[in-house]
């Protein structure tokens, strides 16, 4: 079992008090991956909040995330296409990450304005019992070509262009904002790969160097009002045995002059390509020192490794170095963007041997966190082959913005027999582009396909073994006349019902009004029946934004689903189900048998992209110089005649 904690107490005014936190990684069945450092493993994050003020010291709040878990990416703050009254339809959404680059256009950034007790909960609209936050510089998952970072700054992107960050100013924001946990600067290269030798050793100095600095007091002058006091502690490591798992437990540096400890530090692990570079940087989080002439930096720890609270690794970057290595020498293996085919299986390979050779020296008891991951096929072999804890869901809103109801299930169901759609290769396609016009008139869930159904489908209390109840928005839309539930403005009444609406007489509840809906929803949540592709295929085609809504929501939750089901394999190997099939080889078994039925997601999305863009570009400027390339012409002869 592994456990970071972070407490902190606001002693800066007599009297008032702020909520300890305390951030904790457990490793529920490491007999899975006895065998191995890297097998597939159960456990679960959790982030405790407890009330300074009550003497008895009990939670507040606690949020509890199973891994392989999802956390989800977000922009300015917001995940794409959601609004805030459809997170609690996913409880898949509990922890979001923050990049922090879209704030920096502003001198200071606009979010550490706010004021009091969790600034970047408040400003985002975030409620500390129910969600937990991380702030990290970059976007994980762009990796577009930016200006060479120094010795003291790192380049981020911003909406008015690129902005300088050093790691003063970073942990400077950190101590303001009090997110629940942050991602350290890495000295990742985002010039034209490949790298030197020379260039990757400066990258792993200059990165150990930047953690150590999060170490370090606030500069001389900081705010008062920012300033807290904690009790120094020191960190922990005893050796597993069969009954007691092994424990990793830390808590964030005390510097020497009154301050607020840093949240939880997650560190990027960096090195490009090269397995020996990945290694060697592992190795220096590890070491008694680090480079250069702040070698007191890291105190109380011993080392760096010490004061981290995980480890991440950016698949987007990988990706753009082994494509450049790959068109640079033909020894190096072939990376594409894309996930199809042999490719997808070589990037598999790749992103194994250069995980592994990251995460070797580290210890195993800390969280494993991937960002960029493409599609259920890496998720299932990074599981597999790699022991990894959670994964952002970047890629199913980007499957849902382009157009595409993602429709799979692990482990494969018998309903997936039942659809007669395939690839040329035989294979099941992982979703639907419901751009395309097959979709005009079908009129069946968004994820019929695979098994699931809505909850206003009359088996919400129990669905067959092979049907699963999908919560999103579209396939479980909510009754919401009068709901309490609903984020109300300021001048909203909370007891008007809208005349001709859904009462509580039309529920079969006694009473009327108000006061009868409450009845009903401490009994029951009423669900409409599902809507269809072919109505999320007309609001594509008219532009509806309430499409993409639709589709990102249905997105996260088959992917919820999906790693529930894998969970829920792995339970069965590692819990007292004992059977014939529960055994490790019964995952593996269920892994291969995913990839056999389905097809990898690249040639989908690719048509999707395309559909995307056709539609996009049916009405404005060069419409006609379009259709006619197209040959196209019935639009211009209407054009004509009106």
């Amino acid at each position: 079992m592994g456990s970071i904690s972070s407490e902190t107490v606001d002693s800066s005014q007599a009297g008032s008090s702020r909520p300890k936190s305390t951030f904790e990684f457990t490793i529920s069945s490491p007999e899975l991956s006895s065998s191995s450092k890297f097998g597939p493993r159960l456990g679960h994050v959790s982030l405790t909040r407890r009330d300074t003020a009550d003497a008895s010291g009990k939670a507040t709040s606690r949020i509890d995330i199973q891994t392989p878990g999802v956390l989800t990416n977000t922009s300015r703050g917001v995940i794409p296409h959601l609004s805030r009254d459809n997170y609690p339809s996913h409880s898949a959404l509990k922890w979001m990450n923050v990049p922090f680059e879209s704030f920096l256009e502003h001198n200071p950034p606009v979010p550490t304005l706010q004021v009091g007790e969790q600034p970047l909960h408040a400003f985002l609209g975030f409620q500390g019992q129910n969600h937990i936050l991380s702030m990290i510089a970059r976007d994980p998952n762009e990796a577009k070509e930016m200006p060479v970072n120094q010795n003291h700054v790192v380049s981020v992107s911003t909406l008015r262009g690129v902005r300088k960050l050093s790691p003063d100013e970073w942990r400077t924001y950190a101590l303001q904002l009090h997110p629940d946990l942050i991602f350290a600067l890495a000295d990742t290269p985002f010039t034209n790969p490949p790298y030197s030798q020379k260039r990757l050793m400066k990258s792993i100095d200059r990165s150990a160097a930047w953690i150590g600095r999060l170490f370090n007091p606030p500069p001389a002058g900081a705010p008062a009002s920012k300033a807290k006091n904690a009790n120094p502690k020191t960190a922990t490591s005893t050796a597993a045995t069969p009954s007691s798992p092994a424990t990793n437990t830390t808590t964030p540096p005390q510097p020497t002059t009154p301050s607020q400890p840093l949240p939880p530090i997650i560190a990027p692990l960096i090195g490009s390509t090269s397995p020996r570079a990945r290694e060697a940087y592992a190795h220096a989080l590890l070491e008694h020192h680090i480079p250069g002439p702040d070698l007191d930096q890291i105190r109380p720890y011993t080392f760096i490794d010490q004061g981290l609270a995980g480890y991440s690794v950016d698949l987007a970057v990988l990706r753009c170095d082994l494509s450049a290595a790959a068109a640079s020498t033909s020894a190096s293996p072939a990376v594409t963007q894309g996930d199809t085919g042999t490719d997808a299986d070589a990037n598999a390979a790749t992103f194994n041997t250069l995980l592994r050779a990251s995460l070797a020296p580290l210890p195993s008891e800390k969280p494993r966190i991937v960002f960029g991951a493409r599609s259920p096929h890496e998720i299932l072999k990074l599981v597999r082959d790699t022991g990894v804890d959670l994964f952002d869901a970047a890629w199913v809103v980007e499957m849902g913005t382009k157009g595409v109801a993602l429709d799979f299930a692990f482990p494969v169901r018998g309903a997936c027999a039942n659809s007669d759609r395939t690839t040329g290769a035989g294979k099941r396609p992982i979703g639907h582009n419901l751009y395309a016009t097959e979709y005009a008139m079908d009129f069946a869930a968004l994820g019929a396909a695979s098994g699931f159904v809505g909850a206003g489908d009359g088996v919400a209390g129990s669905p067959p073994a092979d049907r699963e109840v999908c919560t999103c928005i579209a396939c479980s839309p909510r009754v919401h006349d009068g709901d309490r539930q609903l984020i109300r403005h300021g001048f909203d009444s909370d007891v008007w019902i809208s005349p001709g609406g859904v009462g509580a007489e039309d529920l079969g509840v006694e009473g009327s009004g108000r006061q009868g809906l409450e009845e009903l929803e401490k009994e029951v949540e009423v669900y409409r029946p599902p809507h269809t592709r072919a109505y999320v295929h007309h609001l594509l085609h008219t532009h509806e934004m309430g499409a993409h809504a639709f589709l990102v929501s249905h997105n996260i939750a088959v992917l919820e689903a999906f790693l529930r089901g894998v969970r829920g394999v792995l339970s069965r190997i590692g819990g007292g189900d004992v059977t014939p099939t529960s055994t490790p080889t019964a995952f593996e078994e269920e892994v291969e048998k995913f990839l056999r039925v389905y097809e990898r997601p690249g040639a989908l999305l690719g048509e999707a992209e395309k559909s995307w863009r056709e539609v996009d570009l049916a009405r404005g400027k060069g419409r006609l110089a379009r259709e006619r390339e197209k040959g196209d012409h019935v639009g211009l002869a209407d054009d004509l005649e009106v």
